[in-house]
């Protein structure tokens, strides 16, 4: 298949799928003009994050790398009136971009912002006396990382609950760098762990740079 016939096959996908909302919209232009903008998630990775939260009935969801709070948008907009996102990062500024548009979009009560470091957010919650609680977390934050993240992540999730982690095909580097380089060395490897790890269930979607979809099973 052709990239030019990709390009086409991907807009229209983007036509038959349920339109972004208004904030969305928005919030995804305004991000474009970010030096950093390349760190946002596609329109439908956001509406596969919202699908998510709504399929899993999700009511306590943590974002782990909020940059301009995109995703935490299009999650938002599909928890319940009750439920809550704690959206983790530790740049201030670059989810103060997306506060406004959580506000115009009547999700900003569903959403907390913790500015910290996404390895010490996850363990200071494990150590919570409901620290399996959490339905789903979301992770795109230092790929450096992805093995310790996941792990903690694995002590907050609930079984039954969603780890969806994005990027882990390194931006292509997964096949594209040598061999012997280090990060495709260490992203495909924690792929393959998670790949054979019998305490999730996982599913790999190449769309966009990749995304891996994990339910705990127990």
């Amino acid at each position: 298949m052709s990239s030019e016939t990709q390009r086409e096959l991907l807009d229209y996908a983007r036509e038959i799928q349920p339109k972004e909302s208004k904030a969305q919209q928005e919030l995804r232009q305004a991000t474009m003009a970010h030096p950093y903008h390349g760190m946002q998630i596609l329109p439908e990775q956001g509406r596969l994050l919202a699908w998510l939260v709504a399929a899993f009935q999700v009511k306590t969801l943590i974002e782990i790398g909020v940059f301009t709070g995109y995703s935490a948008l299009c999650m938002a907009e599909s928890l319940p009136e009750e439920g809550r996102l704690f959206a983790c990062d530790h740049h201030p500024e670059w989810p103060a971009i997306g506060q406004p548009y959580w506000q115009a979009a009547g999700v900003a009560d569903r959403i907390q912002w913790v500015q910290s470091d996404g390895l010490e957010f996850l363990n200071r919650w494990i150590q919570k006396p409901l620290a399996d609680a959490v339905d789903m977390i979301f992770i795109d934050a230092d790929k450096r990382q992805y093995d310790l993240f996941y792990e903690a992540a694995l002590e907050v999730v609930r079984p039954g609950g969603l780890i969806v982690m994005d990027n882990v095909f390194l931006m292509g580097r997964v096949v594209t760098d040598p061999e012997h380089k280090k990060t495709r060395i260490s992203m495909r490897a924690f792929n393959e762990k998670l790949a054979s790890d019998p305490r999730v269930d996982v599913v790999v979607l190449p769309i966009a740079d990749g995304m891996t979809c994990a339910r705990k099973l127990a």
